[in-house]
């Protein structure tokens, strides 16, 4: 593949709506892109406004929020949200409000490909990813190589690395790590607090956290017939290497006290291959960027054209042939219908 550099070009993979959001699409998807907290946003407002219909997001760059998606009442973001490796630093201060996290609560969502850092207060499960899961039905949660960093603050209990409520879902959580302190009244639990009847299909998390104090912290809390508890995480059919920094009895006997950053870098990848790696000296999870080589084609390749350091009016995009290429025409039509 060779990139090639053209003048500057708008893909018809990438536009504008009346949102003043850009657009890409992804396979069968059009994400809204998002570059900075203004971005967020006119994110925020169209999720207010979807009535529950889908609504997707891509970052295209580190930025800073200090306002949850979906806190409105009767409001659940229901979509895709790809972090497309980026950092999105929170500082978020709910009061004592229940259900703060950057997105309060959520219905059918995934999130993938992120680095979330910062802090977030708030009263009742508060969380560092969600607030609360929607309390009807089984909805699916799909968290997909996610590094949460927040320091979670409860004033009043539940705080939660991931997700402050649970409720009845089904959590899919994969290649995940939670390594922020935990700090409530009562209950701090590094990924979920839950009901019973919800359901976990976990594998390869991994806890390096802290918190304001050692009673009821734990991996993770489900609460069961009046009483509340922590799993024995780690070893079976739905729930496989989930793995703590902590002596915790509930861990499995081979996934507790675990702070060799290698070891667990090893551990991870000896049950998926490639799935983990050493950032700086922590280990973290793969992740992946888009477009990745199946995404790649003429329309798709450069998400926000002319916008890169050193790029400024250039749009890439694929190019494979095995002659060199001395000349390139392309003409293109702008969101006002002109011939360029």
């Amino acid at each position: 593949m060779v990139l090639m550099l053209v003048g500057m070009l708008v893909p018809q993979g990438a536009w504008a709506d009346s949102s003043g959001l850009e657009k890409a699409f992804i396979g069968d998807k059009s994400y809204y892109v998002l570059r900075s907290n203004a971005d967020w946003l006119k994110f925020r407002d169209m999720v207010d406004d979807s009535q529950g219909k889908e609504v997707n997001a891509i970052m295209d760059a580190d930025f800073t929020i200090t306002d949850c998606i979906a806190r409105n009442s009767g409001v659940y973001y229901n979509g895709t949200f790809n972090g497309n490796g980026h950092t999105l630093n929170v500082n978020i201060d709910g009061g004592t409000s229940a259900e703060i996290a950057p997105f309060s609560k959520v219905k059918e969502a995934t999130f993938r490909d992120l680095r979330v850092t910062g802090s977030v207060k708030g009263g009742q499960w508060t969380g560092g990813l969600i607030g609360r899961v929607l309390y009807e039905g089984q909805p699916n949660v799909y968290i997909e190589r996610v590094w949460v960093s927040v320091n979670v603050t409860s004033t009043n209990s539940y705080a939660s690395g991931f997700i402050g409520h649970g409720s009845k879902s089904i959590t899919h959580i994969n290649d995940c790590r939670y390594d922020g302190k935990l700090s409530s009244n009562n209950y701090k639990s590094c990924f979920i607090w839950s009901d019973s009847g919800d359901k976990r299909r976990w594998h390869r998390l991994y806890e390096k956290a802290t918190s304001n104090g050692d009673s009821n912290f734990r991996f993770s809390y489900v609460y069961v017939g009046g009483s509340v508890f922590g799993e024995a995480w780690g070893g079976d059919e739905n729930c496989s290497l989930c793995i703590s920094s902590h002596n915790w009895s509930e861990m499995a006997s081979n996934c507790k006290s675990i702070t060799t950053q290698s070891d667990v870098v090893k551990k991870m990848n000896g049950e998926k291959a490639g799935s983990w790696h050493t950032v700086g000296s922590e280990a973290a999870p793969v992740m992946d960027t888009w477009p990745s080589a199946g995404d790649v084609n003429f329309e798709t390749y450069d998400i926000v054209p002319g916008t890169e350091k050193g790029e400024e009016g250039l749009l890439k995009i694929p190019f494979s042939c095995d002659q060199a290429v001395k000349y390139l025409d392309v003409t293109y039509v702008n969101e006002n219908g002109q011939t360029k």
